[in-house]
């Protein structure tokens, strides 16, 4: 078994659970959580939602690229570090180099969150509140599907674990039940050769 794991990264869909499952998993692991739009929020003093409605989708973008950068070129990056990477970070092509190399040089472990776009659609109506408008002028149903299309096979490609969490908030599946079989599962990924 082993006892301290090497930094993680999540991605996923809006919605799909990275901050609050983050969150959890860096509380078991007695590690630290850091989340790309927070460090944005801290860096600029202008949240992701402003930074899309004021500057646009590339200007978000860029600063997401350049914040994400700071923190995977730390050295080193902590044992236990989970970090919730934005939902189009992978986009990015320099962020995609720097984590391929990251996961071969410090066994970084990636992890992705997907659930359905009729889901994640429902959790973000649920979440209105929360300051983050739409990327396109496509419906929110729509929009999910196109991105889906586009962030799916990249996302594929970077994660180590692959978790379903359409049933996320379904008895016995909550953030915290989550983040329990995340970090079994990272610890077996870590214990193989």
């Amino acid at each position: 078994m082993v006892d301290v794991l090497p930094p993680v990264y999540i991605v996923g869909l809006r919605a799909s659970g990275k901050t609050s499952i983050g969150r959890e998993l860096a509380a078991l692991l007695g590690g630290t959580f850091w989340d790309s739009d927070q460090a944005i929020e801290t860096a600029s003093g202008k949240s992701s939602g402003a930074w899309l409605r004021e500057d646009g989708v590339a200007a978000f973008r860029r600063i997401e690229a350049a914040v994400i950068g700071e923190r995977l070129d730390d050295a080193p990056l902590p044992p236990g570090l989970v970090m919730a990477l934005g939902g189009g970070s992978l986009e990015n092509r320099t962020v995609r180099e720097r984590l391929a190399m990251l996961r071969v040089s410090r066994g970084l472990t990636g992890i992705w969150l997907r659930a359905p776009c009729g889901v994640l659609v429902r959790r973000m109506a649920m979440a209105a509140q929360v300051d983050r408008p739409p990327l396109t002028d496509l419906d929110p149903e729509a929009e999910c599907r196109r991105l889906e299309r586009v962030r799916g096979p990249i996302h594929a490609r970077f994660a180590d674990i692959v978790v379903d969490a359409a049933t996320m908030g379904t008895p016995g599946r909550s953030p915290r039940e989550v983040a329990e079989w995340l970090e079994e599962a990272c610890r077996a990924a870590c214990s193989r050769p």
